[in-house]
């Protein structure tokens, strides 16, 4: 709990990576 910034940063980065991996997904659908 001594770095909650860096925690929420990394949380953050998956969301997007797996955002970025669906969406590539649904476009070569």
């Amino acid at each position: 709990m001594s770095k909650p910034i860096e925690m929420s940063t990394e949380k953050f980065m998956q969301w997007i990576l797996k955002q970025f991996l669906f969406l590539g997904k649904m476009k070569r659908i």
